[in-house]
């Protein structure tokens, strides 16, 4: 699969962001968003991290402990707020 994303990229990280916006947008609506986040931005840069970590051993995506803290520590760091991320 890797070496098929490093040609076709685009596509995925398209649908991945896409499918991120309904989520980023609830969210925001409940004021779990940083302020003045760039929602489009946001779901790009989560995206690319999500297609990063598919060359990655998996063991942080096995554990459920460490998957949070994964997610909540490099991918929603940026885009939560820390009140969102402590819940």
């Amino acid at each position: 699969m890797l070496p098929l994303l490093t040609t076709e990229q685009q596509r995925p990280l398209e649908f991945i962001t896409a499918y991120l916006m309904p989520f980023l947008e609830r969210e925001e609506r409940e004021g779990r968003l940083q302020p003045g986040l760039d929602q489009a931005r946001a779901a790009d840069f989560v995206a690319r991290m999500l297609l990063s970590l598919i060359g990655s051993d998996g063991e942080e995506i096995e554990d459920p402990v460490a998957r949070r803290r994964l997610v909540r520590g490099q991918l929603l760091a940026g885009v939560l707020t820390p009140e969102a991320l402590a819940r």
